[in-house]
């Protein structure tokens, strides 16, 4: 049996797919299955939970949580989008709080400040970025009609 294929336009003129019987994804030319793009999410942020927590480099490494989100958000619905954001901006503070230990100094505490800013601003922009990309596509559809 011919499994069955559901294709619509998007914004930038590409294709999407959508493979019924295992809930994968056709997004810009690369497959996405989304148990997979989840576990994907959960072992970067794991890593870079990691890295922050224990290495003694004083950059605000936890602003890599954003290249996840902005992953997330190219294969994940928003609110999960949401939980990312969320949740990365408190595995930085746990980080934060498990490194100095209350001998907080204010470039540590300006690192951290800027990691949650750079993290918040990049799920906003997600969020917004895949709401766009929605009602972009329901606006065509009302304007071809």
């Amino acid at each position: 049996m011919m499994t069955r294929l559901m294709t619509q336009q998007a914004e930038a003129g590409t294709t999407k797919r959508l493979h019924f019987s295992t809930g994968e994804k056709l997004v810009d030319g690369i497959w996405h299955n989304p148990l997979i793009d989840r576990i994907l999410v959960v072992v970067f942020c794991a890593g870079i939970f990691l890295f922050d927590t224990f290495t003694q480099i004083d950059i605000a490494i936890a602003a890599l949580y954003a290249v996840v989100v902005v992953f997330s958000a190219k294969t994940l619905p928003g609110r999960e989008v949401l939980f990312v954001g969320v949740g990365s901006i408190g595995l930085t503070l746990l980080s934060f709080f498990m490194t100095h230990a209350g001998a907080y100094q204010d470039e540590a505490i300006g690192r951290c400040v800027v990691a949650c800013i750079v993290i918040s601003a990049s799920t906003l922009l997600a969020v917004i970025m895949q709401r766009a990309e929605r009602g972009g596509g329901a606006k065509r559809r009302l304007c071809s009609n």
